[in-house]
């Protein structure tokens, strides 16, 4: 099929757009790459560079028909989820539409649908103020966690432990969120498992699943890296994927991406939603570690699906091991060197490395997900194979600090 006349909008600039965006001009087509200005990579080999905030939808919207797009499409990234499907229903474009985009994006909406579909019974409350969250929070064991309604990337989201921290929590999560609205819940104690998926018009399929492990050193929720496929018990594995698909269904995505977050009591046998999303997951989960565990380019069927062609059966052909591992927090001072990074680059087993810090830039402690700058991208014929790999690339890479204290060496 000839594409080159065809122009698709990507929403997003960001260093995991790169991989969507290459791949669409891959596929011939010209591509409107959307962020607000700023130094993105994504910018580099758009064909047309847009500087509109991707929430703006009514500017981006006059883009769009301006350009006359053929196409719109978003991926490892929540903010423009809305936005996309808001242009699609506006143009008569292929989306997921509004309705749907709004309940993957409001986690207060989410949290209702994972209820009604049988996910383990989470207590929570969409509250707009400290008082009315301390009045939730009287109806709740402790820990909770408080986050925006709304959001990515794990920012302005708190577990807390008692009622004198919830004033802070409150303030960062609104600080936000789009609006006053925030969502208080009970924390799920468990092992938290993620798990994408593909809905295309042969129906729904559940791609692997992956453990994910937290950074200790950091703020709450910063994984430090995830890794297919799971080790969990064939049973509780499972549950993940018939309730995964039983709430994106309910959901009603008509077709596209979804990753989802759950956690597993291997214990109690139950399984608890924590979040769906209606796109691929991100840190270069769905364009580069879905594809090497299961043999799939999903970034290339979305692209396909945001054309509206038709989609042929898409069957997973692999069944290999795939993980990224981030960097930890660093101290606060001037990053002056990474050692081992040449050699971390050649071992065998090493996919991509992605570093976003330049010698001379300033480095310090996690705050969420987003400021993570050092990933490292591995796949493996098995775990045991990906293991031995991370192994050895954790006695290679070491971070170099000028710090008030002098110089301090951090290792991966």
């Amino acid at each position: 099929m000839n594409v080159s006349s065809k122009k698709i909008m990507i929403l997003g600039a960001g260093v995991y757009q790169v991989p969507l965006i290459h791949k669409a001009k891959e596929m011939g087509l010209t591509t409107l790459v959307v962020s607000i200005a700023g130094d993105y990579p994504g910018f580099i080999d758009a064909d047309i560079a847009i500087n509109i905030d991707v929430r703006d939808e009514q500017a981006i919207y006059r883009m769009a028909v301006e350009h006359q797009i053929d196409a719109i499409v978003t991926n490892q990234t929540d903010l423009p989820v809305t936005t996309a499907a808001y242009i699609a229903e506006k143009m008569g474009l292929p989306g997921i539409g509004l309705a749907c985009a709004s309940r993957f994006t409001n986690k207060f909406l989410m949290r209702d649908v994972a209820e009604r579909c049988g996910s383990a019974t989470i207590a929570y409350q969409k509250v707009t103020s400290l008082e009315s969250a301390l009045a939730a929070a009287e109806n709740m064991r402790y820990p909770l966690v408080v986050k925006p309604i709304s959001n990515q990337g794990s920012r302005g989201v708190s577990k807390v432990t008692g009622a004198e921290q919830l004033a802070r929590a409150v303030r960062d999560a609104q600080l936000y969120s789009t609006s006053d609205e925030i969502l208080v819940e009970e924390y799920f104690e468990g092992k938290e498992i993620i798990i994408d998926g593909l809905m295309t018009e042969q129906g729904f399929q559940n791609l692997p699943l992956g453990d994910v492990e937290f950074l200790v050193d950091s703020g709450p929720f910063v994984s430090r890296s995830v890794t297919y496929p799971s080790t969990i018990p064939a049973a509780l594995q499972e549950k993940v994927r018939t309730l995964n698909e039983r709430i994106v269904r309910a959901m009603g995505l008509p077709f596209g991406l979804t990753h989802s977050e759950f956690r597993v009591c291997e214990e109690t046998g139950q399984v608890a939603l924590i979040e769906t999303a209606a796109r691929g997951g991100g840190t270069f989960i769905s364009s580069d570690l879905v594809p090497l565990a299961c043999g799939l380019d999903v970034e290339r069927i979305l692209i396909q699906q945001a054309l509206g062609w038709s989609i042929p059966e898409a069957t997973q052909t692999a069944t290999r091991a795939s993980a990224y591992v981030c960097a930890g927090s660093l101290p606060s001072g001037v990053l002056i060197a990474i050692k081992g990074l040449a050699a971390a680059e050649r071992l065998p087993g090493i996919h991509r490395v992605v570093i976003q810090k330049k010698i001379g830039e300033t480095v310090g402690p996690l705050l969420d997900k987003t400021s993570r700058f050092a990933i490292f991208l591995l796949s493996g014929k098995d775990r045991e194979e990906l293991e031995q790999t991370r192994f050895q690339l954790s006695k290679l890479v070491s971070f170099v600090v000028e710090t008030n204290d002098g110089v301090i060496e951090i290792g991966l």
